[in-house]
């Protein structure tokens, strides 16, 4: 195509190769300027009540009051500057949010300008291409049907020999010839009104430039971070997370500007960031600002939920051998016997996360296997998610909750069966989740405790998922959760859905009291449960705990089959026939219900690929015959060197839920 100096390659856009001055949602600012104007309002109101702290208490009380009310009406002046803050956060978000409005207007009336200009054009062309009645071709290849000659390189000097000829053989008329001069002129100065549009619009990026650099440094004068200071130095604590949004709320641009001499201030405002923000933030940094934040703070970097799966990994790996180095140390120091027990459990962990992700080549197999969550600040074994897949690209991705006894050093023999899984569905990855502490494989199994504590872990992580599945259309998150991991997977549906489309509980140990289908906030026909007769645990779970059989007939949810059968194709699918979720520590001779070529292998990857007309059947599964009838009491003793994980009865489930403390 032939173009001009100063035009774009596109005829059909002139500001093509410009960057909108407009970009970004003016509505969304001045929502956050209104938080900010009601924050400023409420801590204007504490300041006043404080400052007034002496009306308080009668005069004839003791005189303790007095320390008391010198107390409150020291807290008002900092509260005062901290609405004071907030109030000037308002403004410039308000002014930012008004420059953006007109900048807008501006660059639409020049648009309308362009797109007047540019039809006046066509117009001019086809009535050029018309002259002469089609008989010259230089006139012709005018014409907007024609593909020889595109608007942006503007009209032809055509020779004046040409005229004269076509003059005198009577192709064109003299009214032809003042016509076609003049629709030159024209079409010479449509373009130079192109140009002066263009030169406007590109200004306006200047314009928004300033507008920017304005916002910014309005917020970063205000004395709220003082007020910050001040109020966690003695006054009531203070939430950031209404300055943090101002930012957000800008451009990427302006986030990255504003913080690329400083990736602490950086990291600090992603991780008091939701996930849904972080997400859109992550998803438009530069590579190189990335990098520098990774290299700033792998640890943080790895575990943000919202920040791309892949970049997650590449921070996670980079710390491996200094948390293993750093605890081969810690056990070189303990003196006392057994006191470095757990360690060496953290240690071996680290071990196998070396052997298979730390020379990179596990985020380059296909599918790709990242580490996404590496968190050694409990004792023993690490909080760790790994994937199988990119869920960030994915249509599907599951979640996998483990149960009972299991923990980060299962992750080799998980690897191993959800592999076959993920190959069987297809266009799916899986996140594999040790991320919080579950109980022992004796009566601790009863309590809902860890399940209660476990609960936030695993709804940060699925709304960590959620956001960075809003850039896949159509995408789908399943949770499955096994044993143990269902109770838990349960309880967090029960308070919010999470983005979570499916849910899957295989083997469960059963849903805290109270709990009912409707309760989950997904679909019931998304609800899929099964329990394996041969499963000596599960129903047992249930039992002595008094939890929910998700099972039954009347509580609702799909059952799917794991007793073995044989398809219409002849394939015979085997049964489970033991508790355990993977192999390793099951029983000899028993198969897990992850297990290759088992009903309920098969089942799990039809829920996790969205297709559960292909499942198989199940039925309701009652107390395992090796544990006879129930006891009238059921009070069992927990095994736990933590005090504060006691036993619980059913009836205080759904209070814990709603106050965990």
């Amino acid at each position: 195509m032939t173009t001009v100096p100063g035009f774009g390659a596109s005829p059909s856009d002139p500001f093509g190769d410009l960057d909108d001055p407009a970009a970004g949602d003016p509505a969304t600012i001045r929502e956050i300027a209104g938080l900010h104007r009601a924050s400023a309002a409420r801590w204007n109101a504490n300041a006043h009540a404080f400052a007034a702290a002496e009306v308080w208490f009668d005069g004839d009380q003791a005189e303790a009051v007095d320390a008391v009310e010198a107390q409150a009406t020291h807290l008002a002046p900092p509260l005062q500057t901290l609405s004071d803050s907030h109030s000037s956060a308002a403004a410039a978000l308000e002014v930012f949010a008004a420059a953006i409005d007109d900048i807008a207007g501006r660059s639409g009336r020049l648009r309308a300008d362009v797109d007047s200009s540019l039809a006046d054009i066509a117009r001019t062309r086809e009535a050029l291409g018309d002259l002469g009645g089609g008989r010259l071709p230089y006139l012709t290849e005018l014409h907007p049907s024609s593909s020889l000659y595109d608007w942006p390189a503007g009209p032809p000097l055509l020779p004046a020999y040409l005229i004269d000829q076509a003059v005198r053989d009577g192709t064109l008329t003299a009214a032809d010839v003042t016509a076609l001069h003049a629709g030159v002129r024209r079409w010479r100065a449509l373009l130079g009104t192109i140009d002066t549009c263009r030169a406007s619009y590109a200004a306006l990026s200047d314009t928004r430039a300033s507008a920017n650099d304005a916002c910014a440094a309005a917020l970063e004068n205000t004395p709220l971070n003082a007020a910050v200071t001040a109020a966690r130095a003695g006054a009531p604590p203070v939430s950031e997370e209404a300055a943090v949004a101002s930012w957000l709320a800008l451009s990427p641009t302006l986030f990255t500007a504003t913080y690329a001499t400083d990736p602490d201030a950086a990291i600090r405002a992603l991780e008091t960031a939701t996930p849904d923000v972080v997400a859109s933030i992550w998803a438009t940094l530069p590579a190189a600002f990335i990098a520098a934040l990774i290299s700033r703070n792998p640890a943080a970097v790895g575990n943000l939920e919202g920040a791309r799966y892949r970049d997650r990994n590449t921070a996670n790996v980079a710390r491996l051998t200094g948390e293993h180095d750093a605890t081969v140390r810690q056990i070189a120091e303990r003196s006392e016997v057994g006191g470095a027990a757990l360690l060496k459990e953290r240690l071996r962990v680290l071990d196998y996360l070396i052997e298979t992700y730390g020379d990179g080549r596990a985020a380059q197999r296909l599918p790709p296997e990242f580490l996404v969550r590496l968190d050694t600040t409990p004792p023993g074994e690490p909080y760790v998610v790994v994937t199988i897949g990119d869920p960030g690209t994915a249509s599907n991705t599951g979640t996998v909750v483990s149960g009972m006894g299991s923990g980060s050093a299962d992750i080799k023999t998980y690897r191993s069966n959800f592999s076959k899984i993920v190959k069987d569905a297809d266009d799916s990855a899986v996140l594999l989740s040790f991320n919080y502490r579950t109980p022992s494989a004796d009566l601790s199994v009863l309590t809902p405790n860890f399940a209660i504590a476990g609960a936030p872990r695993l709804g940060r992580e699925l709304d960590g998922l959620r956001a960075v599945q809003r850039a896949i259309t159509g995408s789908r998150s399943v949770l499955i959760g096994h044993s143990y991991g269902a109770t838990t997977s349960a309880a967090v549906l029960a308070q919010d859905s999470h983005g979570v489309d499916a849910f899957a509980a295989v083997g469960p140990a059963g849903f805290l009291a109270g709990t009912t289908l409707s309760e989950l906030h997904i679909s019931p026909d998304n609800v899929f449960v099964a329990i394996a007769k041969k499963d000596p645990w599960a129903s047992p779970g249930q039992t002595w705990s008094g939890r929910i059989n998700p099972t039954l007939d009347d509580w609702g949810a799909v059952r799917f089959g794991t007793e073995g059968t044989r398809l219409a194709d002849g394939t015979t699918l085997l049964s489970t026939t033991g508790h355990d979720f993977v192999e390793g520590s099951a029983q000899e001779g028993s198969r897990s219900y992850t297990a290759p070529g088992t009903e309920s292998a098969r089942n799990i990857a039809h829920i996790l690929a969205g297709d559960p007309d292909r499942l198989t059947p199940g039925s309701a599964t009652y107390p395992h015959p090796l544990w006879g009838t129930t006891p009238d009491v059921i009070e069992p003793p927990i095994k736990d060197k933590d005090p504060q994980q006691r036993f619980l009865a059913p009836a205080q489930d759904r209070r814990l839920l709603n106050d965990p403390s």
